[in-house]
């Protein structure tokens, strides 16, 4: 038996309800998970509680976790500052679909801590992707230029139909970041 198969056999011993959710799963979604980044082979864990910096999947099995969230939770899961900040929130009301105060104090204490967004110059996003096009659209006036470099999995697809088809047409060049054996440097996405 090679190795990565002693490997593989131990791992499915010690995950064996997760093994049995992701043939679950495989039924419901493609490739068995809900996105991509938490696919691992054989399979996934499935979590089922976290605690600061550990979670612990449906087999018992403790992990020290190192993605926190993709960045999110930089204060570490359950943190009693941000519980008790939600349970105060939830009496009055979640997502109310109009303007509160609170939005405003978020942004003033943005523009503390950041300097330069100042005059109005903070802008909510839905998400890091809208995030990311909104400020590739900003910097490529500014700077003139008109390529720009973005990672493969990023959905910067729109920046790639120029809203005035008498302004240059745009180019996005896709690299990944996974190079293959005896590959040296990027290697585009063709």
């Amino acid at each position: 038996m090679s190795a990565v198969n002693e490997v593989e056999s131990e791992y499915t011993k010690k995950h064996a309800k997760s093994k049995l959710l992701y043939e679950r799963a495989l039924k419901c979604y493609a490739s068995g998970v809900t996105h991509d980044a938490r696919y691992t082979r054989p399979f996934p864990i499935y979590a089922v509680r976290a605690e600061g910096t550990r979670k612990w999947d449906v087999d018992g099995n403790e992990y020290v976790d190192f993605i926190m969230g993709h960045g999110a939770l930089l204060t570490g899961y359950s943190d009693e500052r941000v519980l008790a900040a939600v349970q105060e929130q939830l009496h009055k009301a979640i997502h109310m679909g109009t303007s509160t105060e609170l939005e405003i104090e978020w942004a003033e204490l943005i523009q503390k801590l950041v300097p330069s967004a100042h005059g109005g110059l903070v802008r909510a996003t839905a998400c890091g992707s809208e995030a990311v096009m909104t400020a590739v659209r900003l910097s490529l006036p500014r700077e003139g230029r008109h390529n720009y470099l973005c990672q493969s999995w990023s959905p910067i697809r729109d920046l790639q139909r120029p809203r005035n088809t008498k302004r240059r047409q745009r180019r996005c060049h896709h690299y990944t970041l996974q190079q293959p054996r005896g590959s040296r440097g990027l290697i585009p996405n063709r």
